[in-house]
């Protein structure tokens, strides 16, 4: 059984609220965004960050990731807790928010996104939320753009254990300059904000990394950039996961916020695995996917 994990989460999503002029650019607003993630079940920790939880990968004995699994005795699912920003060259250098607010929202039990403000100071409370063993969590900024701009990110969370989990928001620049021109890339890259973005960390149960695991070309990435960790950043010139076991895939096809569930395919030892994600216009999603 193979099964993947909430990662911080950074798991991520465009940034309008906050943007100024450059709105036009980014993905709507949450008040302007649609209804609809997907769900899927078992539960784990997350890298970086407590709370996270396993998706199910679409394999014979885990059933179909993305599927919808509400605990038929649960009360409404709740999370609180806190933001934290992720940078670096890999994406995994923790700062603290300590200027502007983001937003953080998930599907209600009543088919609406519930949302809460975050500042840096109080604890965020998300009530009333669908109770899943993964719902699919967004962070947006909403004020400070100007001092560091943010890109928002979706990440899976627990609804059914009550727990409080830190979450993440990518610092967008250290996302653009990963991938641009005259860094580890090969292929001159740009962010592109009709496209998602996806950062994912292969580990086993106990927790080591993934090595010469492959992500499998497939329509559902068409056009997108895949690069794999290469020490301290990540680059296109490698073909499978080295020593982090992670893969970053950039400008995938993907919906707008709060975009849908879309099946990945990777290759270990000469077998091929499918696993599903949720991935939104000008977002990133951070996942964690544990191979047994």
């Amino acid at each position: 059984m193979r099964r993947i994990r909430g990662l911080y989460a950074v798991a991520l999503l465009g940034l309008t609220l906050g943007c100024g002029n450059k709105s036009d650019k980014h993905a709507p607003g949450i008040s302007e965004q649609c209804a609809g993630m997907s769900y899927c079940v078992s539960s784990g920790n997350g890298i970086g960050a407590s709370g996270g939880v396993h998706i199910a990968p679409n394999t014979p004995d885990a059933g179909a990731g993305g599927s919808s699994s509400m605990a038929p005795d649960a009360g409404p699912g709740t999370i609180s807790g806190k933001v934290q920003i992720m940078g670096g060259s890999d994406l995994l250098q923790p700062q603290t928010l300590n200027f502007g607010k983001v937003e953080v929202s998930a599907l209600g039990q009543n088919g609406h996104r519930i949302t809460a403000t975050y500042d840096g100071n109080a604890d965020f409370s998300l009530d009333g939320l669908a109770v899943a063993g993964t719902l699919w969590v967004a962070v947006q900024q909403t004020t400070g753009a100007t001092t560091q701009e943010l890109i928002t990110t979706l990440q899976s969370r627990d609804t059914t254990r009550g727990n409080s989990p830190e979450l993440a928001i990518v610092d967008r620049t250290s996302l653009t300059d990963i991938v641009a021109t005259g860094g580890a890339f090969l292929t001159p890259t740009e962010l592109d904000t009709t496209k998602g973005h996806a950062l994912i960390h292969f580990v086993t149960r106990d927790g080591a990394p993934v090595q010469q695991l492959e992500i499998v070309s497939t329509q559902t990435i068409a056009g997108a950039v895949v690069a794999y960790d290469a020490g301290v950043t990540y680059s296109d010139a490698l073909t499978a996961t080295d020593l982090k076991g992670a893969a970053l895939l950039i400008n995938m096809p993907a919906n707008i916020f709060p975009g849908a569930g879309k099946p990945l395919t990777y290759r270990l030892n000469g077998r091929e695995t499918s696993f599903n994600i949720d991935v939104a216009r000008d977002a990133i999603t951070i996942a964690e996917v544990v191979i047994n």
